[in-house]
């Protein structure tokens, strides 16, 4: 089984972790990949320090994208 995580946060590194954890514990053959690591070189490193940069200037951003994607799902249904 592949799991993959994003290392944009202690948050996704450590569940993925934990699942990986959790299947091989299970029997299953279990291994996690870090989907920034799989992208263009150069592009994680980016993609990690504007993450860090948004939490640090605009925390409240992250709060407005997730709200909008709460709003979006709920009208699908």
């Amino acid at each position: 089984i592949t799991v993959v995580s994003a290392s944009v946060g202690a948050g996704h590194d450590g569940a993925a972790r934990e699942l990986v954890r959790r299947l091989r514990e299970a029997g299953f053959d279990a291994e996690c990949h870090d989907f920034l690591d799989l992208l263009p070189r150069g592009c994680g490193r980016l993609l990690r320090g504007s993450y860090a940069l948004e939490l640090k200037v605009a925390p409240w951003a992250w709060g407005w994208l997730l709200g909008g994607l709460e709003k979006s799902r709920g009208s699908s249904g």
